[in-house]
């Protein structure tokens, strides 16, 4: 057996590592005057020191030594056979925060009023704002082009949302840092509360009248009408009006108008070039930008621009950038490697880390709370049928967001669930909440009446007459896989439809389609018995489901529909720690890093549980919004 390092000298080198990383918080972010520095560091130094000494004094050696010994120093390996590094400090997980030594030689030096890197949603937003101001803009882009693409954005009370509804500000704000056990940045949220309406009605200014194709055809306020007394008071999670539904052509539509329109304004669009490193002068303000050239050669070259107003950062997540990840992302980590899965390589989200390492070596932090996603549908979900594991028992209150439903699935047999209904399942439709990919049973849009010959059926045939709805069409698929053992084949149209779908006339055939044991089939069976009960009842006396989504399951033929959860952590979605005018902080004093704004997701704050939120689409809904305000934070501080 290999020997590593004891116990003792493994405190030692932790402690070292946390010299290390805390003398990057001073030496890593602005600048500051020799003696400063050193009276921080040898304090650093000190401070680790004791550290060090009173944990080897007081922390006697472990009887099993050498067996934690081997588990801290070999790395586990994934299941393509590549060792991983452990999570340990002393072991690289913090050495992405070190910053390299700046660029000297540039291919060129550019300069404007702004530089703004990431050219996605938030970015070309920033860059419109910025430009209307009156300001010279720079877009500094790692892809061939700009990025759009989604279909759905979040606003609170823009003009279209008003016409249908008004939503109480307090109201929503205790609901979203409920959520997200009140670990969201208040300010963050309520920034976007109060500028999300005005910013969208600004977004909307560029966007066609509502014509008859895939382009035009969009704009609805979804889940508008809702039944006589709905409310989601007593719902599982609190949700709200407010998502402006699009096509995913219209979103993308509506995207492209934005580039152009920008265009129109003056601003100069530098692709294939990433945000390598911020620049700033002797006081921490940042001033430029250097840029990474993407291309094939082995030796990167750069490109120095100056920002005589300021950079704005909106370069998105970081979720394949292994190094950060391996610090990031500890929980999800585990949870991956564990069971047998590659990490970080299937974490779920995009994203390099550019922004993310920039912005750290200029004195900034990630914010404190990591994430996780387990993002898991059946067919008809967030519709609250009744959920039965593998063992053919109900697991827990079924009114799901399909965000945080694949982390609830993460305790059950196989990681796995059925959702069962009977004929009547479009009657729980009206009744669910409004989150992710819930079904709107009333609305008349490209999502719910397909255009002509805009999708296929199960048989291959188009969605052909323009007017029937998708719920129409699924009835008939599901009516005609009633009795096949080898499951129901939905067409195209329908976005998620989940892993497995059966129909059968009876409940004791349908628990044999989903290969059920007998003690399972008699757990099922007693399940719906007792759930009946409580739908007869209005009352869920286990798991306290909403009596308006108590809808039981008596009348064949019946339906089962299941879901999965990843075996690999969801992860890379922790932003920046930021304040409520959009700046990076420096975390020990709260102080802002001046002359540096931050847009769309690399805010930090924004969530903190997971991508949870009480409406659809607010990723997109936080790119508008802070895309727009950061240019204008940015400007009125250059007044």
């Amino acid at each position: 057996m290999k020997k590593g390092v004891s116990r003792r000298d493994f405190i030692k080198g932790a402690a070292a590592s946390a010299l290390s990383v805390a003398a990057m918080g001073v030496l890593g972010g602005c600048a500051q005057a020799d003696a400063t520095t050193q009276a921080a560091t040898e304090a650093v130094t000190e401070a680790a020191t004791a550290a060090a000494t009173a944990a080897e004094t007081t922390a006697p050696e472990s009887p099993s030594t050498e067996a934690a010994t081997v588990a801290q120093t070999e790395a586990p390996e994934t299941a393509g056979g590549e060792k991983q590094p452990w999570l340990r400090a002393d072991n690289g997980m913090f050495d992405w925060r070190i910053k390299p030594e700046e660029p000297k030689e540039f291919t060129e030096t550019l300069s404007a009023d702004v530089i703004v890197c990431g050219g996605g949603l938030s970015g070309l937003n920033a860059a419109r704002r910025a430009a209307e101001l009156g300001n010279s803009v720079i877009v500094v882009q790692k892809g061939e082009t700009y990025d759009i693409h989604g279909f759905q954005c979040a606003t609170f009370n823009s003009s279209m949302v008003k016409e249908v509804v008004e939503n109480d500000p307090v109201e929503f704000f205790n609901a979203y840092m409920e959520t997200h056990g009140h670990r969201c940045n208040p300010d963050i949220i309520r920034l976007w509360i109060d500028q999300s309406g005005p910013a969208f009605d600004w977004y909307e200014e560029l966007m066609p009248e509502r014509g008859d194709d895939y382009k035009t055809n969009y704009r609805s306020v979804i889940y508008a009408e809702r039944p006589q007394g709905y409310s989601t008071a007593d719902h599982k999670y609190k949700t709200f009006r407010g998502t402006i539904d699009f096509t995913y052509e219209s979103w993308a539509y509506a995207g492209e108008r934005l580039y152009e329109k920008t265009l129109e304004l003056g601003v100069e669009y530098r692709f294939k070039e990433s945000g390598y490193m911020l620049t700033q002068d002797g006081s921490g303000r940042v001033t430029g930008l250097i840029a990474r050239v993407e291309d094939d050669s082995e030796t990167p070259s750069y490109v120095k621009y100056e920002a005589a107003k300021g950079v704005i950062v909106s370069t998105g997540y970081h979720g394949t950038a292994q190094d950060i990840m391996m610090e990031i992302g500890v929980e999800e980590a585990v949870y991956t490697l564990r069971n047998g899965q590659p990490f970080p390589a299937s974490s779920g989200f995009g994203g390099t880390g550019d922004g993310h390492r920039m912005l750290v070596w200029a004195g900034g932090e990630i914010e404190p709370f990591r994430q996780a996603d387990g993002c898991a549908l059946s067919l008809l979900d967030p519709a609250a049928g009744l959920s039965l594991n593998k063992l053919g028992k109900r697991w827990h209150n079924e009114d799901d967001q399909c965000w945080s439903l694949g982390l609830e699935m993460r305790w059950q047999p196989g990681k796995m669930a059925w959702k069962i209904y009977d004929k009547n399942w479009r009657a729980c439709l009206p009744y669910q909440n409004m989150s992710h990919m819930a079904i709107d049973p009333y609305a008349s849009t490209p999502w719910t009446v397909p255009p002509k010959d805009y999708k296929t059926l199960a048989d291959g045939v188009s969605t052909t007459d323009g007017e029937t709805n998708y719920l129409d069409y699924l009835d008939q698929e599901l009516m005609a896989g009633v009795g096949n053992p080898d499951g129901i084949t939905i067409g195209r149209y329908w976005s998620w439809q989940g892993n497995e779908r059966y129909g059968a006339e009876t409940l004791e055939e349908l628990a044999d389609m989903m290969g059920y044991d007998a003690e399972a089939k008699a757990n099922m069976l007693a399940e719906i018995e007792e759930y009946n009960k409580m739908c007869e009842q209005g009352r869920d006396t286990r798991y306290g489901k909403s009596p308006s989504m108590l809808f039981p399951v008596k009348e064949g033929p019946f339906f089962a529909f299941s879901t999965s959860t990843s075996l690999s952590g969801r992860m890379g979605q922790e932003g920046i720690m930021t304040n409520g005018r959009l700046q990076p902080v420096v975390a020990e004093t709260g102080k802002p890093i001046e002359g540096v704004y931050l847009a769309g997701v690399i805010v930090g704050g924004r969530h903190a549980n997971c991508y949870m939120t009480p409406m659809g689409g607010m990723n997109h809904g936080f790119d508008v919004t802070f895309g727009k305000m950061a240019a204008e934070f940015l400007n009125e501080d250059n007044q």
